[in-house]
């Protein structure tokens, strides 16, 4: 057995040969991998120490079963009285009421996993980790009407069982079994430029700036507060989107001249680019409630075409796109989508998204709220 870091993670991986029973009651041997959902060394080696004694107990459990076959088919011996087999209970069982202080040795838990696990503890019904069935899973997820409020509560409780494995006694997730479900089908619509320019005139900070970067970015809300000076290197932006990090491939942006004209205004008190606004590099909830506020203020609305978000500002930048003609290939380069054929695979266009900075720009309303010629489209390039 061997240990060793996976993937940009950097958690521990446990590497071991163990037995494998086939239909016919032979045994063959295959390698397993179990990750140790931790970056400690000193842990990693612990955990893997307990993997092998548990290893050894289940190859010695199998050969002796494999024994006991061959000699009740041995027709010279006969057949052999084995005694009748017993259920014990597993010499470790956890209680779900311990199991968030477990899952917290091996990783951190936050305040909202600790909610959603403690509303699914109360109600399995049971006390034990080993009691939990994917068909009690699969009944209690089937209370969330929203897809995508389902798949995240599913999320959490299989991050505790899967943190858990070693100190619970089982070899799998209940969760593991049961498919994510379809998520829900609304989606944000884009805004019209009329639209933007009514929000952008009348949005107090951070909303004010957020909404000129994610006009000419496509950046998602969270990857917007995000966003870092360091990231910025001449007209690019170069950074991993939250949302896409697991196909690890960040996504290059050219900066339109309206928002580098607007983040050459900007203070730097730290290195997140709206810092000033939001130290943490995150939207807080009495932000979000302004936002919300300020859609209904400027009479911008959700309709029969979707949803109105931040996150429409996006679909905005996308439209814009394709209405000026960019390769398709071109836009996932730079917003980070990608197709089932070509994951991660798609490549970067740079040269032909810089036309990107060629988009007519919004006449952008100055302080005192007249229209800023200084802001106005800046030449087609040749």
């Amino acid at each position: 057995m061997a240990i060793r870091k996976r993937g940009r993670s950097g958690l521990y991986s446990s590497y071991f040969r163990g037995l494998e029973e086939r239909p016919d009651g032979s045994l063959r041997w295959v390698t397993r991998e179990v990750c140790l959902h931790t970056a400690d060394a000193v842990t990693a080696s612990a955990l893997d120490r307990q993997l092998r004694e548990r290893e050894a107990a289940r190859r010695a459990s199998l050969r002796a079963r494999a024994f006991a076959r061959s000699l009740m088919s041995d027709p010279e011996t006969g057949p052999v009285s084995i005694p009748a087999a017993t259920v014990d209970h597993r010499p470790k069982r956890l209680r779900l009421s311990d199991a968030l202080a477990t899952a917290a040795k091996y990783a951190a838990i936050g305040d909202t996993a600790r909610k959603v696990w403690g509303k699914f503890a109360r109600a399995a019904g049971v006390e034990y980790m080993d009691q939990v069935t994917p068909e009690c899973v699969h009944e209690y997820l089937a209370g969330y009407s929203r897809g995508h409020t389902a798949n995240n509560v599913r999320g959490v409780i299989n991050r505790v069982f899967s943190l858990t494995l070693l100190d619970s006694g089982l070899d799998q997730s209940p969760v593991a079994k049961i498919p994510t479900r379809r998520k829900d089908s609304d989606h944000q619509r884009p805004l019209s430029e009329d639209e933007f320019l009514r929000l952008y005139a009348a949005a107090p900070e951070p909303w004010h700036t957020a909404s000129l970067i994610a006009w000419h970015t496509g950046l998602r809300e969270a990857d917007v507060f995000a966003l870092r000076w360091s990231f910025i290197d001449g007209d690019t932006i170069t950074t991993l989107p939250r949302k896409t990090a697991r196909f690890g491939r960040s996504v290059q942006i050219p900066i339109h001249p309206q928002l580098a004209d607007a983040l050459a205004r900007l203070p730097r008190p730290n290195d997140y680019v709206l810092g000033q606004w939001s130290p943490a590099g995150r939207v807080t909830s009495s932000q979000r409630r302004t936002l919300a506020e300020l859609f209904a203020a400027c009479d911008i609305r959700s309709d029969a075409r979707g949803l109105v978000k931040f996150n429409s500002l996006r679909d905005s930048f996308i439209t814009r796109l394709d209405a000026a003609n960019i390769p398709r290939h071109a836009i996932r380069g730079m917003v980070g989508h990608t197709t089932d054929d070509m994951t991660d695979l798609y490549s970067w266009d740079l040269s032909t998204a810089r036309r990107i900075t060629a988009l007519p720009a919004p006449l952008l309303p100055d302080a005192n709220g007249k229209n800023n010629a200084s802001n106005l489209s800046p030449s087609p390039a040749n």
